[in-house]
């Protein structure tokens, strides 16, 4: 009964954050039309199969929803990536177990660890990368959300212009 019950615990948190989310989503995003999907359903949803899957801000599902032949990200919760752009690079001296000294390239990147944020990513889930818009972070679910939709509308109006 115990692993029941904290099971059960488990799930109604969950419930809850996806109620935030979606909450935090109807009220500070129209940059672009969205859906929503379960994490545990991704590979089924990168495959095209949307059926029963995808929902609206409503929690209904959209079965007629298709991304056929349409450019489209995802963006989720979690730990943004470190950018795998290097920005720098620099040699060190690297002092081995048998205390003989080497040089050793080092490489620098711009994306510090263990950010919290709400992350865009491609298609086939890569995290996008700098100039885009990638990331909002460091905030309440709220202000994650309403900070993406905005530097995605500042974007979008920068490179309108170009």
């Amino acid at each position: 009964i115990g692993k029941n019950r904290a099971a059960e615990e488990i799930k109604k948190d969950q419930d809850e954050k996806n109620r935030k989310i979606i909450a935090a989503f109807a009220k500070n995003f129209n940059f672009c039309e969205y859906r929503f999907f379960y994490s545990q359903y991704s590979d089924e949803i990168k495959k095209g199969n949307y059926k029963f899957l995808v929902f609206d801000k409503n929690l209904q599902p959209d079965n007629n929803f298709s991304l056929e032949g349409k450019n489209y990200y995802v963006a989720e919760f979690g730990t943004l990536e470190a950018d795998t752009n290097i920005t720098a690079s620099d040699m060190t001296l690297e002092v081995k177990d048998d205390f003989d000294v080497s040089t050793k390239k080092v490489n620098y990147t711009n994306t510090p660890n263990k950010i919290y944020a709400l992350i865009i990513k491609d298609k086939n889930y890569y995290q996008l990368r700098s100039p885009f818009p990638y990331y909002a972070g460091g905030m309440s679910t709220d202000k994650m959300v309403r900070k993406m939709n905005s530097k995605l509308k500042s974007f979008y109006q920068l490179k309108s212009k170009k």
